[in-house]
C-alpha cells in the first residue's frame, strides 16, 4: 500500500485522487499547486539564527540563575 505522501507526490496540479485508505478513514487529495523545493541561502535565514541561538542563550542562563537561587535560598516554615 503507498503511503499518502506518495500519492500526493505522485499527483499533478489540479489533478485528484482515488479514496485512499490511512488509519482515520478514507481521504481524497486534491493537488491545487507545486513549487520547486528551495533551500534557503545563509543570508535568508541568518537573522532567525542569530534570533534562536540568542534565545536559547538567555534562556540556558535563566535557569542557571533561577537554579543558583534556589539552591541559595533559605527557607523556614513555621506551621501553626
Amino acid at each position: 500500500m503507498k503511503s499518502i505522501e506518495d500519492i500526493a507526490f505522485a499527483l499533478k496540479p489540479n489533478d485528484v485522487s482515488d479514496a485512499v485508505q490511512t488509519p482515520i478513514g478514507l481521504q481524497i487529495i486534491k493537488v491545487f499547486d507545486k513549487k520547486p523545493e528551495k533551500n534557503p541561502s545563509y543570508e535568508e535565514v541568518k537573522n532567525r539564527i542569530v534570533v534562536q541561538v540568542r534565545k536559547e542563550k538567555v534562556q540556558k542562563e535563566l535557569n542557571q540563575y533561577v537554579s543558583k537561587l534556589k539552591e541559595d535560598a533559605k527557607v523556614e516554615r513555621f506551621l501553626e
